[in-house]
């Protein structure tokens, strides 16, 4: 019997832990006019994707001597 005794105290406390959660908000709310801070936006994500300049002739010729480079180490 006594351990229905807590559950019950338990839930009696949450629901006034509510209800006065509540009550505050909607003090707080009324007191500035009904607006809350907006969430912070997130950041843009960059769209642009940076390609290698493939038709650059020093691009490739260095292209080719670093991959030469790393096929020659053991």
């Amino acid at each position: 019997m006594s351990e229905v005794i807590g559950v019950v105290a338990v839930l009696v406390v949450a629901a006034l832990v509510v209800v006065l959660w509540r009550l505050i908000s909607a003090q707080y709310d009324a007191a500035h006019g009904g607006q809350r801070r907006s969430p912070t936006p997130k950041p843009r994500r960059r769209t642009s994707t940076m390609l290698p300049p493939d038709d650059d002739p020093e691009f490739l010729a260095e292209l080719a001597k670093r991959t030469r480079r790393d096929d020659d180490k053991p």
